[in-house]
């Protein structure tokens, strides 16, 4: 049945040359090369040194059926040069048939399937084509994916990943692109996810395409269901993961980042803990450098918070430590949302505040700085140890 969409079927005509019937003829020109062609494969090589079309091709496709009648590369010239699509048809599906690894067959195949809207046929070839040919993906991909708002698109890709393709990964990377829809790839990615396990490249781009959409709670939600080890306590989960450092460190996502600088060491320790099993230490061995790098990602919904956390400070430094949130701006600044000093006794202390988030603030940023005014300032020894980070919404 025919979708109608006419301006799915222009753009496709004008990309599905490029993608398909280009990238294939990259394969093709690739394979031929191996080696000295004689014969059939002599006339081919020739034929497909260029991918304009010549006068003489149907005359070197003939040559090659007289003395090699299945050749399928053969079929797949003379479809190109048919006077009529019905002769086109029949000669591009004697192409497939008789040569179904001949890339060049396969795209041109594809894309006379997609400029008649046969989706499914089309992911046949495109699925042949991306398994024999893994350099063609990219353009294949970027050829197809803009499309995925289009839902007997997405079906046709759906029954093809049902088989766990090769290419299952290299489609989950190239969800996130800006060109693709967002609606669309997640709405592959949720009825994906009921065929087969979301591999790690699927998780990711689930969480990168709700992060393009501007829906942080949903990406951050599904980052933390990604992880092999949650940490104990929903409260502490449910808005700053494991703010008590009781997990596995997992770097990145919303997940804690521990890169300071040179001159500054960190370490999740069990032996310096306020409560459970762990506590981060952050170690000062003089060097003059600014504290940074211990930060996470948070995507607290607008309302009213406070923030707890406690700490112990045996650091030679007259200069407080201070945990600090930010708004992630649109434009990439950062615009603060709260401040809570650090006590500096040596003992556990609690730091506390209270602060709101604006529902124009989606994601956050929740950093530990060390509130230096010069470089002398900076040099300092001795170790801060900080426990138990909580963010609870007010009533």
């Amino acid at each position: 049945m025919r979708s109608g969409i006419t301006p799915l079927r222009i753009a496709l005509a004008t990309l599905g040359t490029a993608a398909f019937a280009g990238a294939a003829w990259q394969v093709a020109r690739h394979d031929t090369a191996l080696g000295t062609p004689h014969g059939a494969d002599r006339l081919i090589a020739q034929i497909d040194a260029d991918p304009a079309l010549a006068p003489d091709e149907p005359a070197l496709a003939r040559e090659m059926l007289r003395t090699r009648p299945i050749d399928g590369r053969a079929y797949r010239v003379l479809a190109q040069h048919a006077d009529t699509p019905a002769q086109r048809d029949a000669l591009l599906a004697a192409a497939v048939a008789t040569a179904p690894r001949d890339a060049l067959a396969r795209g041109l195949a594809a894309e006379r399937a997609l400029l008649l809207e046969d989706f499914d046929a089309a992911l046949e070839h495109v699925d042949a084509l991306m398994r024999t040919a893994p350099e063609s993906r990219t353009a294949v991909l970027a050829t197809l994916l803009p499309h995925l708002a289009v839902p007997a698109i997405r079906d046709a890709f759906l029954k093809r990943l049902a088989f766990d393709p090769p290419w299952r990964d290299a489609l989950a990377r190239a969800l996130p692109d800006a060109a693709v829809p967002a609606d669309g790839a997640l709405a592959l990615l949720d009825a994906q996810a009921k065929q087969l396990t979301p591999s790690d490249a699927e998780l990711r781009a689930r969480i990168a395409v709700l992060e393009r959409s501007g829906d942080y709670a949903a990406a951050r939600a599904a980052w933390v269901a990604a992880q092999s080890t949650n940490p104990q306590g929903s409260t502490t989960t449910a808005h700053v993961y494991d703010g008590g450092f009781e997990a596995p460190h997992t770097e990145g996502g919303y997940g804690w980042r521990l890169n300071p600088p040179p001159g500054i060491g960190v370490a999740i320790t069990a032996h310096d803990a306020h409560a459970g099993q762990g506590a981060l230490a952050i170690r000062f061995d003089g060097r003059p450098v600014a504290l940074g790098g211990i930060q996470q990602t948070l995507a607290l919904p607008a309302g009213r918070y406070t923030f707890e956390a406690v700490s112990t400070n045996n650091v030679d430094t007259a200069r407080p430590f201070e945990w600090q949130l930010a708004c992630s701006a649109a434009d990439g600044a950062a615009v603060a949302v709260m401040r809570a000093a650090l006590p500096a006794q040596a003992e556990w202390q609690r730091s506390q505040a209270t602060f709101d988030i604006a529902p124009a603030c989606p994601q956050q940023t929740l950093r530990l700085v060390h509130r230096t005014r010069n470089i002398a300032e900076r040099a300092v020894r001795g170790t801060l140890v900080v426990d138990g980070i909580r963010i609870i919404p007010m009533p």
